[in-house]
């Protein structure tokens, strides 16, 4: 970790540049898999999972997986 301020705040720039990134990667998948959520509108990441496995299942012809 580094000790310096310039060092510091270059590491906090990955950091939220990494976490920006990983938030446009979900919202992007929760799009393609639940539709588009319409203007002002995000949906909840939470169930991406299920979502993912129950597409995944009908996709390949077999039962979705109960929850």
């Amino acid at each position: 970790m580094p000790d310096d301020m310039d060092g510091l705040r270059r590491e906090l720039e990955e950091s939220e540049a990494l976490r920006d990134r990983m938030a446009d990667l979900l919202t992007s998948v929760a799009n393609a898999l639940k539709g588009d959520p319409g203007p002002l509108k995000v949906h909840d990441w939470s169930d991406l999972p299920a979502v993912a496995a129950e597409t995944a299942a009908r996709a390949e012809g077999r039962e979705p997986p109960t929850t």
